[in-house]
């Protein structure tokens, strides 16, 4: 394993049931064998912001959105020093961050513009990966519909807002969550592996 002089925050996105949480494994398994690595996910569900953030997916209280969004905010400002340090010498894959919970408060008719300004002293990703699927496809998989988000038509308006990233963020990449978990690790290892490059040639500068 190599000791690293610099890390690399790395960030999945996606639509629910995209495969966001099976490519971060599998990007943890093939990257292990060469980087120190770290997984996180966010909400966490186990901090009591989060238990009360479970408790609103599934239905069991409701939010006024803003208030949504700012324990969605807030459930990452929790791990922002961990980030921080981590990011020093290792690679961070990330099973969600701010965007996720920027687009489940939009989707309701929040601002914006509002949203990201809330987010604006989080650690910024080197690299997102955002995993493209068709509502079709992912109403199809097991376990949709489990949550309050979960319905076509959310999803649909979620998936359109995903979009308006590439005018916010300049480090973003698109994959196909179509294609194989086989394929879209193997692209998502080489974009790392590039930004990683580029993150390295920086800092001897």
């Amino acid at each position: 394993m190599k000791d690293l002089s610099c890390g690399l925050f790395v960030v999945i996105e996606g639509l629910d049931r995209s495969g966001k949480s099976t490519l971060v494994k599998s990007l943890y398994e093939d990257l292990k064998k060469k980087y120190p690595v770290f997984t996180l996910s966010f909400p966490d569900r186990k901090t009591p912001i989060g238990a009360i953030l479970d408790k609103y997916h599934k239905g069991v209280v409701e939010l006024n959105p803003e208030v949504q969004h700012l324990l969605f905010s807030a459930d990452r400002y929790e791990k922002k020093e961990l980030i921080e340090e981590l990011r020093k010498n290792t690679i961070i894959i990330c099973d969600r961050y701010l965007w996720s919970g920027i687009i489940a408060t939009v989707v309701k008719g929040v601002d914006l513009g509002w949203c990201i300004e809330t987010e604006r002293l989080l650690p910024k990703a080197d690299l997102t990966l955002y995993l493209d699927a068709d509502v079709d496809l992912i109403s199809k998989r097991r376990g949709f519909g489990d949550e309050i988000l979960e319905t076509k038509e959310i999803q649909s308006k979620m998936r359109d807002i995903y979009y308006q990233m590439k005018d916010h963020n300049e480090n973003l990449v698109i994959l196909d969550a179509s294609k194989s978990v086989k394929e879209i690790t193997k692209e998502a290892v080489e974009e790392i592996e590039r930004c990683f490059q580029s993150r390295s040639l920086e800092k001897l500068v």
